[in-house]
């Protein structure tokens, strides 16, 4: 049977089932060179005329490795010219941000690549972002996760799309990817760093995962069947959460107060998850306590003394009242007043950033012909007719009562409170999200919605574009 068509039909599918790619995209592929890199570039490469999607590739440079990344670099720039796709090459410093932020070099890693490719994507108005994790990595990950004690959403695993991100191989062993090489006669980078047993997920790959064959010749195959199982799962389980969290609580600015006679109904399953939403919006996505924490914050909220407090793991602290815990978080006063004075109104640096509370609107003028797909601009960024700069200027500001807004698209102003509604903005975040204004008139909701104000048209050559950023 043929390995090449096999492959390469088996993405295709992948990819046309799951709606990873639709004509008109703008994708850009990781490409580190090595073997699981090089089939995906290959692969989509022979897919994008078929498929109807621009490809693009971004190498990035660790530089860990002296004289090899250099040439790994510059071994990538030849082969993207030879197949006509444009590569991008990206410098980041590993080391340096290891020792600066305390993190193995696995995390820093990851970090900067993540950073790397987001920025990259959009600088060339990229819309999706391809890497190659294909089924092997899967299995790898569940079962680091698992080791580590993870909770069901550690055993979901690599997700197949998680914001641009894509990962078209995901169903894919790495003995066919490795076949798929060969039948093609092509032979990617070797990188030693990947057989060195520092690594924790080496010495998953290469002494743990051969012993568990040796009980399941199957097992890769099984974790991630278990990671997609999972992973449908969570999507019930997450829909119950959120159901059970509106329904008991109550959010306010920076607190969030839990209807504790309704709380107690929930199984434990539930209380667990409701407190680790909690945690996540009171701190941001993936803020979540341990077991251990959240057990202990059960016991006080149902079996503790009213006013007896706990800190839960991250920076909250769980007091309890009469009928009700409240959630806040263990700010100091001072870090409360600068964020309260951040959202005060502002200018809005144009070129340049703008800082507002926990977030960050960046702006910059461009050629209407440079950017591309604006009628697909993710919802984190927005782009108007530059002639919104003349007149009045923009100013960045928080929501006030009352505040309204013609969203792109309608004709009827719709309140600012009842989009933050629609969409399921937490009470406890929507005091310190940033709007543009322009005058009195709201253009932008960061991040949610644009007016229906300066839109780009076929007249426009000039873009102002802006994009909402979160703060670490």
């Amino acid at each position: 049977m043929n390995k090449k068509v096999d492959l390469r039909s088996k993405v295709k599918e992948f990819i046309i089932s799951r709606k990873l790619i639709s004509s008109g995209d703008q994708v850009l592929a990781a490409f580190s060179g090595g073997p699981d890199s090089l089939c995906l570039l290959h692969v989509l490469n022979e897919l994008s005329g078929e498929l109807g999607f621009k490809l693009n590739a971004c190498h990035i440079d660790h530089h860990l490795r002296g004289k090899a990344s250099q040439a790994d670099a510059a071994w990538a720039l030849g082969l993207a010219r030879k197949w006509g796709i444009k590569l991008i090459t990206v410098n980041v410093d590993v080391k340096t941000h290891s020792r600066k932020h305390k993190l193995s070099l696995e995390t820093s890693a990851r970090e900067l690549r993540r950073a790397a490719l987001l920025e990259t994507a959009r600088l060339h108005n990229c819309n999706k972002i391809a890497t190659g994790h294909n089924l092997d990595d899967q299995a790898e990950t569940v079962l680091m996760h698992l080791i580590r004690g993870s909770g069901l959403s550690g055993l979901a695993g690599i997700p197949l799309t998680n914001g641009p991100y894509i990962r078209p191989l995901l169903g894919c062993s790495r003995d066919r990817i490795e076949a798929y090489l060969k039948q093609h006669k092509l032979a990617g980078r070797k990188d030693a760093s990947n057989s060195s047993p520092k690594f924790f997920r080496n010495r998953i790959r290469h002494q743990l995962m051969p012993l568990l064959e040796t009980y399941n010749p199957q097992i890769k195959k099984a974790l991630s069947q278990l990671a997609g199982n999972v992973e449908h799962d969570l999507e019930i389980i997450n829909e119950q959460v959120e159901r059970a969290f509106y329904s008991c609580t109550k959010c306010d600015k920076s607190k969030i107060a839990i209807d504790l006679s309704k709380f107690k109904l929930y199984n434990k399953g539930l209380q667990h998850n409701i407190l680790r939403h909690c945690s996540e919006l009171l701190l941001g996505r993936g803020a979540v306590p341990d077991l251990l924490h959240v057990s202990s914050a059960i016991d006080l909220i149902l079996n503790g003394r009213t006013g007896a407090q706990v800190n839960l793991s991250g920076g909250i602290r769980i007091e309890k009242s009469y009928g009700r815990a409240v959630l806040t978080t263990l700010k100091t006063k001072a870090e409360n007043e600068k964020q309260i004075l951040a959202l005060k109104t502002s200018a809005l640096a144009i070129p340049g950033t703008t800082r507002a509370g926990a977030y960050s609107i960046k702006a910059w003028l461009a050629e209407k012909r440079d950017v591309r797909n604006i009628t697909k601009c993710p919802p984190d960024l927005a782009c108007f007719d530059a002639a919104i700069l003349d007149g009045s200027p923009l100013q960045v500001t928080g929501k006030k009562d009352g505040d309204r807004m013609i969203p792109f698209g309608h004709k009827t102003e719709k309140k600012i409170k009842d989009i933050f509604i629609e969409i399921k903005i937490p009470q406890a975040q929507r005091a310190n999200w940033p709007l543009i204004i322009k005058g009195t008139t709201v253009v932008w909701l960061c991040g949610i919605r644009r007016s229906n104000a300066y839109p780009v048209t076929a007249k426009t050559k000039k873009v102002l574009c802006l994009e909402f950023l979160t703060i670490k």
